[in-house]
């Protein structure tokens, strides 16, 4: 049967550019990660303009939040000092969206939308029917949510939300790379709709993770070239490195799942992960780096 007379419902991708989040998302990026080298300046003035507000930004409620917040004698301490930050915040979004810099950044990631979505229009279809004949899962007629971010930032994960959302915004490694690493994530919506609520003792992220880059990162991309190899474009490994050897160690039992007539990949990861306890990587990263 010809993949392309396979009939389905195919989910809609609507590609969209969010000053805020970019300005956002760019502000949380390590400092190797810049569009360009003026934008290291531009983040320098809003830090020291804002040194609140960006505090506020890139640490969020971590470790060093924390340490500060046992300082605070009473509720009306707290709310002041968080009060003091979501201000700072509105203000330097309000002031970074309008910077020369950053509106170099949004046209650059604006030309970079118009690729990605390019490419998707031409690949989705034939990437779909693939990926449920590999899964087993049925594809819903949703909308997906794709927010485009700067390729230089190197961005790719879910987000979750309703709609569902996908982060996205990346240079391109090898032939149809947007293609596969949308149907990786657009796997993570479908496996794991709302992470607030995913049960981690009875299925590792890790060990899901694992099987999304077995389903996605290697057999769709083998079927959309027809051609090429597991784990290697070139040689150019493909793949999260901290998630080599779990991906490497459940090859044999992905390899008899797809020639199985099972249908049950979160089914899967249960049993894998009932198997594997204790010999588990530490939680999966999010980014494509």
């Amino acid at each position: 049967v010809s993949l392309i007379s396979f009939k389905m419902i195919y989910p809609k991708f609507r590609f969209v550019l969010n000053d805020f989040y970019l300005l956002y998302y760019s502000l949380t990026r390590p400092h190797c990660r810049v569009p360009f080298l003026a934008w290291r300046k531009a983040v320098k003035k809003l830090r020291q303009r804002f040194p609140k507000g960006y505090a506020a930004i890139v640490n969020g409620l971590d470790h060093t939040w924390s340490v500060q917040l046992t300082n605070i004698a009473s509720p009306r301490e707290s709310s002041q000092w968080l009060h003091e930050r979501e201000k700072e915040i509105e203000k330097l979004l309000q002031t970074g969206v309008r910077m020369p810099e950053f509106l170099q950044m949004r046209k650059e990631t604006e030309a970079h939308l118009k690729e990605v979505k390019a490419e998707w229009k031409e690949n989705a279809q034939h990437a779909l029917i693939a990926l449920q004949k590999i899964t087993r899962i049925p594809i819903p007629s949703k909308t997906i949510e794709v927010i485009m971010v700067h390729p230089k930032l190197y961005g790719g994960f879910y987000l979750g939300g309703n709609p569902p959302k996908i982060i996205w915004g990346h240079d391109v490694e090898w032939p149809l790379y947007h293609t596969v690493y949308l149907c990786h994530e657009f796997l993570h919506a479908l496996l794991m709709p709302d992470l607030s609520k995913w049960d981690y003792k009875e299925i590792d992220v890790n060990i899901l993770h694992a099987l999304i880059e077995l389903a996605t990162d290697n057999e769709l991309r083998i079927r959309l070239y027809e051609k090429g190899r597991y784990f290697y474009v070139g040689k150019k490994y493909i793949g999260h490195d901290h998630l080599k050897l779990l991906v490497k160690n459940i090859l044999p039992t992905w390899k008899r799942y797809l020639h199985s007539n099972e249908s049950n990949l979160k089914g899967l990861a249960k049993k894998l992960t009932s198997e594997l306890r204790g010999g588990l990587p530490p939680r999966f990263v999010r980014n494509h780096e």
